[in-house]
């Protein structure tokens, strides 16, 4: 395989998961923020104003707080990985303080669901880099 090109490989599957943690930081703040401001206008108490804004200020951590790290082996990525705050797995599984695995809120599946959906388009992209390294390879000359 002369023709596999590591350089473009890496790059092209950098770019799908940087693409990918931007949807889940989309999402993550979509889902975290969205009404909470509204809804602390008509909160009454201030112990619950005061849990409300600590609750908005986590999930702003969440989002900011999503990263993207990558495994090579001999120079060619062979593992994406995505790393979040703690509390993303516990907003995940709808658990909290108040809500114990028992008798849990809703569940927000934030995270797999794009991982669903951005999977076939990572397999495009190595597909094409080895396909296209594949046919290079059997164009011998005699």
């Amino acid at each position: 395989m002369d023709d596999f090109n590591l350089e473009k490989y890496n790059e092209d599957v950098k770019r799908q998961a940087f693409n990918t943690r931007r949807r889940i930081k989309s999402m993550a703040m979509r889902m975290t923020v969205r009404g909470k401001t509204q809804l602390l206008k008509e909160v009454k108490s201030a112990r619950a104003r005061n849990a409300m804004m600590r609750r908005i200020k986590e999930d702003v951590v969440l989002s900011r707080g999503i990263f993207t790290n990558f495994g090579k082996v001999y120079g060619e990525i062979d593992r994406i990985g995505y790393k979040f705050p703690l509390h993303g797995i516990y907003l995940h599984h709808g658990v909290s303080r108040g809500h114990p695995a028992g008798n849990p809120r809703k569940r927000k599946d934030w995270f797999n669901r794009i991982l669903d959906d951005d999977i076939p388009k990572l397999a495009d992209v190595v597909a094409k880099h080895y396909a296209d390294a594949a046919l290079n390879s059997t164009r011998m000359k005699i």
